[in-house]
């Protein structure tokens, strides 16, 4: 409703031409209510951008459904969740990116919070479909969490050596899943000639 005034607003909805879906969100009379349409009232009441679940459904993820919608907010903006949207805050930067047209945290991002979120199980499926649409958030997702990790796998792959392989892709699922308190305490891998303990994040 940018450009119009309150009073303006107001004789619309009196009219019946416009109906209120979110603070500062409204629809066309007759206009069919969809979840794609509710994802972005969110996002555009909060002036977030979609995350968690919500975003795990649009990158195509197999999330369970939820009848809020989750929006990522900038911290110190102030919206409040509703019986409709759940808000969440953050101090990082995002970058959000079109999907659906409806701005939503990247996939690495989309992850993360999925594992907060989600049971083990569902991390799982969830990270399978998503390394089939890109296979390098292996390493975005080893940038996050384990830089130097990362580092020395960067060179590796650099100088032509393959390791994105099946260790190193249970190396960061296991620590996906510690990060939302569901992994073991401690797990010992092996990527290529690095030897890696999960519980004291030790590499070398």
């Amino acid at each position: 409703a940018t450009g119009l005034s309150a009073s303006g607003i107001g004789r619309r909805l009196e009219a019946g031409e416009w109906k209120a879906v979110d603070d500062g969100v409204y629809v066309l009379k007759g206009a069919t209510r969809s979840w794609l349409q509710d994802a972005m009232a969110a996002c555009l009441a909060t002036q977030g951008c979609a995350s968690h679940r919500t975003a795990g459904r649009l990158w195509g993820l197999p999330v369970p459904k939820d009848a809020r919608i989750d929006v990522l907010v900038p911290a110190e903006r102030r919206p409040r969740s509703t019986r409709s949207i759940r808000v969440h805050r953050t101090r990082a930067t995002v970058a959000p990116v079109a999907r659906s047209g409806i701005p939503t945290t990247p996939l690495k991002d989309t992850l993360l919070q999925l594992a907060e979120v989600l049971s083990p199980a569902e991390l799982e499926a969830a990270v399978d479909v998503a390394l089939t649409l890109r296979p390098g958030v292996l390493y975005d997702l080893a940038d996050t969490l384990v830089e130097p990790l990362s580092r020395a796998l960067r060179r590796e792959v650099a100088a032509g050596q393959d390791v994105a392989g099946p260790d190193l892709s249970r190396w960061v699922r296991l620590l996906l899943r510690r990060r939302g308190g569901r992994g073991p305490r401690r797990v010992q891998s092996q990527v290529g000639e690095h030897r890696l303990i999960a519980g004291e994040l030790l590499v070398e």
